[in-house]
């Protein structure tokens, strides 16, 4: 599925709005366009490749830098990335190596074998 920019821009935004928004701009609509600024670095870290903790690096500094007060943190900001990341699924790089929690190849037990 292929969207235009502006689609992906308003989904960014919506996302921002509701998950992340360390200014309280979703309380006002006027201020829906309040985070419009960080679209387009957030869009070509996304095509650029860039994983999780890249993303989650840069809204963390953004928060530092937006916010009168420290920012609360990096966890949070994981589910924020992951959001962001899911709306362009080519531009997540797949994993190297298979997931430890995986078995790589699944062969039934010598019981149920034909």
């Amino acid at each position: 599925m292929t969207f235009d920019s502006a689609t992906i821009f308003s989904q960014m935004r919506d996302i921002l709005l509701a998950d992340w928004d360390p200014t309280g701009a979703a309380r006002s609509e006027y201020a829906r366009h309040e985070y419009d600024g960080y679209l387009a670095p957030l869009h070509d870290l996304i095509q650029s490749g860039a994983g999780m903790e890249a993303i989650v690096d840069y809204l963390y500094a953004v928060e530092r830098d937006v916010s009168c007060f420290p920012a609360l943190g990096k966890q949070r900001l994981h589910r924020v990335a992951r959001k962001l990341l899911a709306l362009n699924p080519s531009a997540v790089p797949a994993p190297a190596t298979p997931s430890p929690l995986l078995p790589a190849h699944h062969s039934p037990p010598e019981s149920e074998a034909p």
